[in-house]
């Protein structure tokens, strides 16, 4: 592969986008990306302005699919408004590569997108839509998290990243397209075969590999994001993905499972639990990865597992022997405050030390 263009570097002063050849990976530091979620954007808005010197881009979950292919703004929490947080985040001069996701009443939606990129006139509006809108904000790029797509989807889908990235580059933007972690191309269900590595990496900017959720809320308890996992994930991803396009997605969250499934827990909460309870935190030595168990008021036993900075630095670890443009951070605003030591650690280059307790 002669060349190969990679992610953006946005230089600030002048509004513009220069890319940089794979080469000159080694003269600047890992990207770090902040991914903020729409229940919280108003705390990931503070944490980023808290660590704006240690992020490369801030990817607020602003934006959904329209069934007519334009771009809608998704519902923000009461008192939050949008755009009043965009002007903060753009105040602390963190380039902004906003996230459009297939969602509809707040769940996943792949008809919806399926639609929108099967029929050809409605695919050219969605790219034209979306093109515009990065423009208008004066956003670096867009970052595309269109998920549960089907096999069906694959061609289509390619497609169309393809045409939006030719639409961007046209006028000197980017674009990162969000991919579920596999091992295989075919992957573990029908939503990875929608996903060609391969012809993402080759039309895409930056490819953001959702390494998480291994276990999540429909699954037994596990950890999120245990780290022989997101080896083989990465191991798969980097012979389709040129590895200085790729950046892994790291989960700073967790999950606490009882009879009924699982639910989203912070660290925060999670800590707040072993407290509470009066338990200890245990530690996974083959994921690399915090789980405690209690018994709540009703007798009702509960597990947690979840992410601290320690198993934070571990999947950061696997960042840089694979030699991986980057890194994501999903999500922040509640996340463990010793990670940002390991953060600024991982864009020097250096061992991350201690982390404080596990």
């Amino acid at each position: 592969m002669a060349t190969v263009v990679v992610l953006a570097v946005v230089l600030l002063s002048s509004g513009r986008v220069e890319t940089r050849p794979a080469d000159a990976r080694e003269a600047r530091p890992p990207d770090v990306a902040a991914s903020l979620p729409v229940w919280n954007l108003a705390g990931g808005t503070r944490t980023i302005g808290a660590h704006a010197d240690l992020l490369s881009a801030a990817s607020p979950n602003l934006y959904e699919v329209a069934p007519d292919g334009s771009v809608v703004q998704r519902a923000q929490p009461a008192g939050v408004v949008a755009p009043e947080q965009l002007e903060l985040l753009r105040r602390r001069g963190v380039p902004l590569v906003p996230t459009i996701t297939n969602t509809r009443d707040g769940g996943w939606d792949p008809e919806l997108i399926g639609t929108v990129l099967h029929d050809p006139v409605l695919a050219a509006a969605h790219v034209r839509a979306v093109t515009e809108l990065v423009q208008r904000q004066g956003f670096a790029g867009i970052d595309i998290d269109y998920e549960d797509l089907r096999a069906a989807d694959r061609d289509a889908f390619t497609a169309f990243v393809q045409d939006l990235a030719e639409s961007l580059h046209a006028v000197g933007k980017v674009l990162s397209v969000d991919v579920f972690a596999k091992d295989s191309d075919a992957g573990y269900d029908e939503r990875n075969l929608a996903q060609d590595y391969a012809a993402l990496g080759a039309a895409a900017d930056q490819v953001r590999l959702m390494g998480y959720d291994w276990h999540w809320v429909t699954s037994g308890a596990g950890p999120i994001a245990p780290v022989d996992w997101v080896d083989r994930v990465l191991t798969y991803a980097v012979h389709e993905i040129p590895a200085a396009k790729l950046v892994l997605g790291v989960p700073t969250y967790g999950y606490r499972w009882g009879p009924q499934g699982g639910e989203l827990v912070s660290w925060l909460q999670a800590y707040g639990l072993s407290e509470q309870y009066g338990v200890p935190v245990s530690w996974d030595q083959t994921g690399q990865s915090p789980w405690l168990v209690y018994r709540d008021a009703d007798g009702i036993e509960r597990t947690v597992w979840f992410e601290n900075a320690y198993s934070i630095r571990a999947k950061l670890e696997l960042a840089q022997q694979y030699r991986l443009g980057g890194v994501y951070l999903w999500l922040v605003g509640d996340e463990d405050d010793g990670l940002w030591q390991v953060v600024e650690d991982y864009r020097r280059g250096v061992d991350t030390g201690e982390v404080g307790d596990r």
